[in-house]
């Protein structure tokens, strides 16, 4: 017990130490302040500190995402999450799917095509008014695989502070209405900027 008990003393300490030298939180709990690498030019009244906030990498996961392809329209589209309420500078996503279609419907997955968007598809080519592609339209392949990745994202898709989402956007021929239906993971790397106009 009285080796739990020091173990339990020293890592309060490590933790202590950690949080009261270089790296603390800050007021917003999204923020670590870190030790500076730049010298601020201290003759000019300039000071400095780093805040470790912005690179964030998240994994979505998506269990049998429903999206509806109207046969009025031949598209359809999921809304899969709501970024911060920053000025966001997403770099790239990477994206493991398997769509799995209605087969009395659309009998060739490959009919179908599909893209990572920061709009819901208005329109069968993926050219919405504002639309910002973070993975640009590509073909679903056999067995409904939907793996991509993009390293940035139209040269890096820069959006102003406001209500941003990204949305799963995709288009087939289709003669009736049905569900679509698609799992896996995306992995989606953004920049948060901060919240100031």
């Amino acid at each position: 017990m009285s080796g739990l008990k020091t173990h339990t003393s020293r890592v309060r300490t490590l933790l202590t130490t950690l949080f009261t030298r270089d790296l603390y939180l800050g007021a917003d709990d999204r923020q670590l302040l870190q030790g500076l690498n730049s010298t601020p030019y201290a003759a000019a009244n300039v000071t400095g500190v780093k805040l470790a906030r912005g690179y964030q990498l998240e994994r979505l996961t998506l269990a049998a995402t429903a999206i509806e392809i109207d046969e009025a329209n031949d598209y359809g589209s999921a809304k899969l999450t709501t970024l911060p309420v920053s000025n966001v500078i997403i770099l790239g996503a990477m994206a493991e799917l398997v769509l799995t279609v209605d087969g009395t419907v659309i009998t060739d997955p490959e009919d179908i095509d599909w893209a990572l968007g920061t709009t819901a598809l208005t329109s069968t080519d993926f050219s919405n008014a504002g639309e910002k592609n973070i993975i640009t339209e590509a073909d679903v392949a056999a067995l409904g695989v939907m793996n991509k990745a993009t390293a940035t994202a139209e040269a890096n898709v820069a959006l102003a502070k406001g209500a941003n989402s990204v949305y799963l956007n995709i288009q087939a021929t289709i003669a009736t209405t049905a569900i679509q239906t698609i799992s896996g993971t995306l992995d989606l790397f953004y920049i948060d900027l901060g919240a100031q106009a």
